[in-house]
């Protein structure tokens, strides 16, 4: 029954890394596409200087946040786990 258990919460996160993977791919690619369909602005204003270079800074963030949460989920999804160091002998590398 454990191990049923286990299959059923192991499903609803993956589930829920799904679809937090696809909202957060969305407004990440939405972003992007919005970028490069209006470079012409977008370098306008960032080249602006000033206090405009705080435009730039929160933009990085945003995007760097963002683009993060995707990505968070992409490799949550893959199966990648990060490694549990601490089982190794006296000697071992």
């Amino acid at each position: 029954m454990t191990e049923e258990k286990n299959s059923q919460a192991n499903h609803k996160r993956r589930t829920k890394a799904l679809k937090r993977a696809i909202f957060w791919g969305v407004i990440s690619l939405s972003i992007y596409i919005a970028v490069f369909l209006n470079q012409d602005a977008v370098t306008r204003h960032f080249t602006k200087g000033g206090v405009y270079a705080l435009v730039i800074i929160v933009t990085a963030l945003t995007v760097s946040l963002i683009h993060g949460s995707f990505a968070s989920y992409m490799i949550d999804l893959s199966g990648i786990q990060p490694w549990q160091g601490g089982n190794h002998q006296e000697g071992e590398h």
